[in-house]
């Protein structure tokens, strides 16, 4: 492919992110009865035999998802249900992934920020009023307990998101921290898109610079992509939020976690054509700044340092002999089942 073409390509990558938003490659949750994968028994032995059950059936199993054994069972089954529930109950409205969700005219407590449109003042909220009564009962009960504390902040988000109601995000903002500094106790680093989420809503940057100050001490001891996760959310909140910061954030998960960085790589030049900075973004997307940008097999092979072309999910992944190879092959982690990048020399 020549310069030129890699240019193109490249080119019409940034109007892509400009117009869709970032490429954000976590996957949802899959369904409650989705089967966990094998579990360890000793980590299995330090739960109640109830929850053994949910951890063997549910994807509460998945590493991501697993609960601390302190959890109560009644919490964890109300958490299981919760999220068809809410689909009924109140259905998400679209809010697009854009770095203008705070507008420039922002005034604190002028209503700048708000979501939703007006419309939404209107909103039956009594179902969701209900869903909240049972979870703050279940967050009384149980003070300590991380599921409780972020399914009551879910639920109140929703009723934020449903109705343009300040107070209720304020709430969840409070249960979503909570659920963090709870998860910061066991040792884990969770919610941070949530946090970083509800408190860019409330324009709320020094909590932002607090409640991220503190985990970010933490996850450096935690694991590499909790600490990448992290730096990306709180990269994220800065740059909604308009500040320059960001840049030094975003390009400090990139350095940490030199493969499989799509989200971080996309996020940070989807901000950078906000700002109207698309030479900048465009050197990030060229080049994918100094690191192997790409994910699974690729890490065996040498970097091309040269141009890359973003290839949509998923594709058939091809093997890391074949990754070393000239132009036009597919990589990816053996499964096809993640974004993989296609080198373009």
């Amino acid at each position: 492919m020549t310069v030129l073409a890699a240019r193109i390509a490249l080119l019409a990558l940034l109007f892509v992110l400009l117009i869709l938003g970032p490429i954000v490659v976590r996957h949802p949750s899959p369904s409650p009865q989705a089967p966990s994968p094998a579990i360890d028994p000793a980590v299995l032995a330090a739960y109640t035999p109830e929850v053994r059950e949910l951890l063997r059936t549910t994807y509460l199993g998945h590493a991501a998802n697993r609960p601390d054994p302190s959890e109560p069972v009644e919490v964890l089954k109300a958490y299981l249900a919760l999220n068809a529930h809410l689909e009924q109950i109140a259905p998400k409205r679209p809010v697009p992934d854009r770095p203008g969700i705070v507008p420039a005219s922002y005034r604190p407590d002028a209503g700048g920020d708000r979501i939703v449109n007006a419309a939404a003042q209107s909103a039956d909220t009594s179902e969701l009023d209900a869903e909240i009564g049972l979870w703050r009962e279940l967050v009384d009960a149980n003070p300590e307990s991380r599921y409780a504390n972020f399914g009551l902040a879910t639920v109140e988000n929703a009723r934020a998101d449903l109705a343009n109601d300040r107070a209720a995000r304020r709430a969840a903002a409070d249960h979503f921290v909570k659920a963090a500094d709870i998860a910061l106790e066991h040792g884990q680093v969770r919610h941070t898109l949530e946090v970083s989420r509800v408190l860019v809503a409330l324009n709320d940057a020094p909590r932002l610079d607090a409640v991220f100050g503190r985990i970010l001490r933490v996850a450096p001891t935690v694991g590499e992509k909790e600490h990448y996760l992290a730096l990306v959310d709180y990269a994220d909140g800065l740059a909604r939020l308009k500040r320059r910061e960001s840049d030094s954030r975003f390009e400090e998960a990139i350095r940490l976690h030199p493969v499989n960085n799509v989200e971080a790589i996309s996020r940070y030049a989807q901000y950078l054509l906000a700002r109207r900075d698309a030479a900048r973004a465009l050197a990030i997307l060229d080049g994918c700044g100094t690191n192997v940008c790409y994910s699974g097999s690729n890490v065996t092979s040498a970097s091309p340092n040269g141009p890359m072309e973003y290839l949509a999910y998923p594709y058939t992944a091809a093997g890391a002999g074949v990754c070393k190879m000239a132009s036009g092959n597919v990589c990816g982690n053996g499964g096809g089942d993640n974004y993989f990048w296609n080198r373009m020399r």
